[in-house]
């Protein structure tokens, strides 16, 4: 009797003061509700230590249950290959999860975590209908800011030896898919320019020039390298604009197949100039000079820096460009210029870019009705629709239809 007492004091004694409690649940794939066994289980105590992050695995019905856990609020992570990581509380993907209440001495209701299964995207990419290797291919999505179209990359992968791609892991939703060789070598003038992935051991570089000559008694040219058009990016089903572009819609857990990509070519021209310093009248030196294209678009074409106020960009493909110069010297003052060119198949020659200031737009953003006490709001550098806004103001001050540059 007395023995019977003192366990069951006991008892009490552990139940009443151990602090600890329990948490389980089960995972599975979004739609379907089957278990997905083998999911890497993570739960992340909200303001703990290190130490209070416990980590756990499905069983082969998709179940989970975590012990001995301290009070608190909880995260619940799952991950689990060929699905988008996964959180309690998560309906959809790019959002937060809400968090688990793990009360003293009592078990939590048990949770049901849904996990997306990502989709997959395969073709093949050719040129003149033969297997193209080392092609990159991208997966964009639209995004928009300030009003205006921008795709962004995703996912990217290279074909192999058959022309063959597969872009995987990717979220439900509408993509479009471009492919775009990797650069080759060239020959700019007098210059052999062979392109190559930066690195460290590289210093950075994106490319390697040397002399055309030497590189010609070396024999490292090679036959590409004469060739003076340029690849641009082929998009699904067959166009090189991104505006015609076909989106592919992708459902959770799909592979779509047959998206084959074939590579375009066009011909480039020079474009030819000088920029003049408008503080002294003279040919400017110590600048740079970029190519912006049409927002939303994916093609990349190198600047070229300014010798002795001369300047070529040896390859450009017909269409309409603003060509955008500025000084990159740390002495003197930072000087803009621009010139809109409208690029033909015959090339451009004498085109001015005059370098003046740039301006320094400050201000203020203040709230409507804000209470009193609000801190002064910090100067901003107008961005987007602001800098928009500001440039028309700006034109219409000056009576001047060219773009201004702020700094």
């Amino acid at each position: 009797m007395k023995a019977a007492a003192i366990a069951l004091l006991l008892a009490l004694f552990q139940a009443a003061g151990s602090g600890r409690a329990s948490l389980q649940g089960k995972v599975v794939a979004l739609e379907t509700d089957a278990p997905v066994p083998r999911a890497r289980i993570v739960l992340a105590k909200v303001g703990g230590q290190v130490a209070d992050y416990r980590t756990g695995m499905t069983d082969d019905g998709g179940r989970f249950v975590f012990r001995d856990l301290t009070a608190g609020t909880y995260r619940v992570y799952a991950d689990r290959q060929g699905y988008m990581q996964g959180e309690y509380g998560r309906r959809t993907a790019g959002v937060s999860g809400v968090p688990v209440s793990v009360v003293e001495d009592q078990p939590a209701p048990p949770i049901l975590i849904r996990l997306i299964p990502t989709g997959v995207i395969t073709g093949r990419v050719l040129e003149n209908g033969m297997p193209i290797r080392n092609v990159m291919v991208n997966a964009w999505r639209a995004v928009y800011r300030d009003g205006e179209r921008t795709l962004t990359r995703v996912e990217y992968a290279s074909s192999d030896d058959l022309g063959e791609y597969r872009l995987f892991g990717l979220a439900p939703g509408r993509y479009f898919v471009s492919a775009l060789p990797r650069d080759r070598p060239r020959i700019e003038g007098d210059t052999y320019v062979v392109p190559q992935i930066p690195s460290n051991a590289n210093n950075n570089q994106r490319e390697v020039r040397m002399p055309a000559r030497d590189a010609l008694l070396g024999g490292l040219i090679v036959p590409e390298a004469y060739d003076r058009g340029m690849f641009l990016p082929a998009f699904y089903p067959g166009v090189t604009d991104s505006d015609a572009a076909v989106p592919i819609d992708l459902r959770a857990g799909t592979t779509r197949t047959g998206i084959d990509l074939t590579t375009a070519r066009t011909s480039t021209a020079p474009v030819r100039g000088n920029v003049t310093n408008s503080l002294t009248g003279q040919p400017a030196d110590g600048v740079s000079i970029s190519v912006a294209v049409q927002p939303g678009r994916t093609l990349s074409i190198p600047g070229v820096t300014v010798r002795k106020g001369a300047f070529e960009l040896p390859s450009i493909p017909a269409g309409k460009y603003e060509l955008i110069a500025r000084t990159n010297t740390a002495a003197g003052p930072r000087l803009f210029g621009t010139a809109s060119i409208d690029m033909g198949s015959q090339g451009l020659d004498n085109v001015e870019i005059v370098l003046r200031p740039g301006m320094t737009i400050t201000g203020r953003v203040e709230v409507d009705g804000a209470p009193a006490g609000v801190p002064a709001a910090r100067p901003i550098r107008p961005g987007g629709a602001a800098r928009r806004c500001v440039s028309q103001l700006l034109r219409r001050r000056s009576g001047s239809s060219g773009r201004h540059l702020l700094d």
